[in-house]
This record gives C-alpha cells, structure tokens and sequence, in this order.
C-alpha cells in the first residue's frame, strides 16, 4: 500500500473515530448542521452562478440597445443629409428655401460626423466583449472610412460652385442642375448610400446577440432552479436519514430495557 493510501485510511480512520467519540447530541446536531449547510451551500451556490449569468446577459443586451441606437442615428442622419441634398436641384430657382436646405444639409453633415465617431470609440468597447458581430461592425468602419467624409466635403465644394454661378440666368441654374445630377449619380454619392443600408444589416445582427443573451439568461435561471432543488433535496434526504438515526437511537435503549 503506497503512503498516500496509507494517509487517507489514517484520515478517514481518525474521523471515524472522532464521530463514534461523539455523544448522541453532539451526532445529531452534528448531522443537522451538515444538512442545513449543505442547502445553504447550494442555495448560495446556484444564486451566485445566476446572478453572475444574469448580470453577463443584462449587460449585453444594454450594449446592445446601445450600439442599436448608434445605428439608427447615424443612419438617420446620413438618410436626412442624403434627402437635403436631393433636394438642391428643384430648389435652384428659391434662393431663400436653397440657402434653408444648405443649412438643413450641414446639420445633418455634424450628426452624422458625431455619429460615426461615437460608433468608432463604441466599437472598440464590444470587441472587448467578445459579441459576435463585432467583427461585422470593425469590418463596416475600416470600408466605409473616409467615404462620408468625403461625400459631405464634395458636396460642400458643389454648395461654393452654386454659389459663385449666382443663378441669374437659366443657362447658370441649368449648369448648376447639371453639376448636382452629375454628383447624385457619381461613385462617392453611391457609397455613401450604401453605408444605411449596411448599418441596417449591422442593427440585425446586433439583435440576434441580444436574443442569445436572453436565452443565456433563461439558461442561467434554470440552472439556478436546478441547483438549488438539488441541493435541497440532498439537504431533506440527510435530514430524513438523521430523523431515522436519531429515532434508533432513542428508541432502541427503550427496546432494550423492555426485553
């Protein structure tokens, strides 16, 4: 027999040994105090793991909600700036409701700035979560980096070149329609339509981490539920085997006297 077996027959002799050494109330307190440990154990046990899985799950779907706002807005501002400067064409001769629109359409240029620096530092916060589409998200900003940008500088050199043509004559709006058709249909203008449609797709995918967390979180309740059933039952059964010990031993001197 090795020295390690050796240590543990020694160790489990001597415990064996102290539990026999122990009077009858000493056993039975003893045996309850392991029963109700053993269930508090458990219940502590199985509300750690819940709470810990919960707060994960609760803690994405905030990031989430978030980043789906981002989203939105950044979409919605691109949309409005994209809408404005549509609208320059049939407003080339009202140079009040023009001057109106260049304004609307710089509005939207600063949102829409803000809006995708506030994504870009976002980004950097759920890669270090590791949700799922947060490759999707670094991907979308390393393509489409530079490409509003240059859209709203573009569209700003139009604005100064309408500006310098004064618009008096049909032949100056006509060469002005011209410029902003030429623009509407030109490479820049298409790649930036393309980004609402991509931060759409991005919005979708946010959502399926958010469904995932929800059933992370369910999963994490259930497992709760599990542990704290288990260990209680493990608690009662201790506790009903420590009622029969204790009624043997009560009853059987009694039974013994009688006989």
């Amino acid at each position: 027999m090795t020295e390690c077996h050796k240590n543990k027959d020694s160790g489990s002799s001597l415990s064996i040994s102290i539990f026999h050494k122990l009077s009858v109330a000493q056993k039975i307190g003893f045996g309850y105090a392991i029963a109700i440990g053993v269930g508090v154990l458990g219940t502590f046990t199985g509300t750690f793991i819940g709470d810990y899985f919960q707060y994960q799950a609760i803690e994405v779907e905030r990031q989430v909600d978030e980043e789906v706002e981002l989203f939105n807005e950044l979409k919605s501002a691109i949309l409005k700036a994209r809408i404005h400067q549509q609208q320059f064409i049939p407003l080339l001769e009202e140079p009040v409701d023009l001057q109106k629109e260049f304004t609307n359409f710089r509005k939207q240029t600063d949102d829409a700035k803000e809006g995708w620096d506030e994504l870009e530092s976002f980004s950097k916060e759920i890669s270090t979560n590791n949700l799922k589409h947060s490759s999707q998200v670094s991907a979308f900003l390393q393509t489409y980096d530079g490409v509003q940008d240059a859209y709203f500088e573009e569209v700003e050199q139009l604005i100064k070149q309408i500006g310098l043509l004064n618009l008096e004559s049909p032949a100056q709006i006509q060469t002005a329609q011209k410029l902003l058709l030429d623009f509407t249909n030109s490479s820049t203008a298409l790649k930036f339509d393309v980004i609402a449609g991509e931060l759409s797709e991005l919005a979708e995918a946010a959502e399926e981490d958010d469904e995932e967390a929800d059933a992370a979180l369910a999963q994490a309740q259930e497992t709760r539920r599990f542990i704290v059933f288990v260990t209680n039952l493990i608690s009662i059964v201790l506790a009903t085997l420590l009622a029969i010990y204790t009624t043997k031993t009560i009853t059987l001197p009694i039974i013994n006297l009688t006989h």
